[in-house]
């Protein structure tokens, strides 16, 4: 195997198992120097490459470390951006190092770069950004990119409008829900003092929000800050944004939570639970999927719930 040429390495070995199989040997390190010790070809000329192992295995832990954290569930798009940004900085800085002996990272750093079109390229991650504070800088440089994700936005503006509309017209065109309690004297009052909550609080449809979206200026925001901390902060402010965040956040940035979701579904839907029924199912998935929400609940709201159900 030869380290010291990354291009013959890739074809021959997975970066993924390399990293945790050469940290084995490094662990080893003290068995392999006795035997190097008494001359053992193998390991004689293994033990003059222990700085190239060394760095071999610390350059490896970069992408290591940035695959293990895709792997949280409740990651969002610029999540997996700043991800993906800490790594590629963090394998710019090994690749200037001028006591590295291999061009490992120069390599992995360039392989990184070829795939950062395909990144930029998607308009829901561009439109993350976009509303990120932490990372929105990176699309100043491009107006093209700009001018995308307020397009995707405008347009995603207009499908949640169309939707609700949708959904009160079918409200209020069923039969079923025509009498419903309503305090006029209550409602009179706050009419009055200006405070006339016949219209949604968040969604409107004469909003103009192409401006909103030109005018909106965020400060910079620290990377390690949550994103939905941060519009959780604004909502009252920027409702409008605050929306189409939570609608562009919500997207799964990688396919983990769905495979988990998979393999839960097979302990929940197995042999023995075979003839459950579709709304069964879909209940104990949402349980099993939502347990925070089960633990945040207070104890007496939960147990009217089961109780209703």
């Amino acid at each position: 195997m030869d380290l010291h040429n990354p291009q013959t390495l890739s074809k021959k070995v997975d970066f993924e198992a390399l990293g945790p199989q050469l940290t084995d040997v490094m662990n080893c390190k003290a068995v392999i120097e006795h035997y190097a010790s008494n001359r053992h070809q193998m390991c004689k000329l293994l033990s003059q490459e222990w700085q190239i192992l060394r760095e071999t295995v610390y350059i490896l832990q970069i992408p290591l470390r940035a695959t293990i954290a895709v792997q949280r569930h409740d990651l969002t798009l610029s999540d997996v951006f700043g991800i993906w940004k800490r790594m590629q900085l963090h394998l710019g800085a090994c690749s200037r190092k001028t006591n590295y002996k291999t061009s490992l990272a120069t390599f992995l750093l360039e392989s990184l770069n070829t795939r950062k079109e395909a990144i930029y390229n998607n308009p829901f991650m561009t439109s993350a950004i976009f509303l990120d504070p932490s990372f929105r800088n990176q699309l100043a440089s491009n107006g093209t990119k700009v001018e995308e994700a307020k397009r995707m936005l405008s347009n995603l503006w207009q499908r949640q409008n169309y939707a609700v509309e949708g959904a009160r017209n079918a409200n209020h065109s069923g039969s079923s829900n025509i009498s419903f309690d309503f305090d006029a004297d209550a409602e009179l009052t706050s009419f009055l003092q200006g405070n006339n909550t016949e219209d949604d609080p968040i969604i409107h449809n004469n909003v103009d929000i192409d401006l909103i979206l030109e005018s909106f200026p965020p400060e910079l925001l620290s990377p390690n800050h949550s994103i939905l901390e941060y519009w959780d902060t604004v909502k009252n402010t920027h409702p409008q944004l605050y929306t189409l965040a939570m609608l562009v956040h919500s997207v799964p940035p990688t396919e983990v939570p769905i495979k988990r979701d998979f393999s839960h579904l097979n302990h929940v839907f197995s042999n023995r639970r075979g003839r459950l029924q579709s709304a069964r199912l879909t209940d104990i998935m949402i349980m099993n999927l939502n347990k925070q929400v089960s633990y945040e609940t207070k104890g007496d709201e939960l147990r009217d719930a089961i109780t209703q159900y």
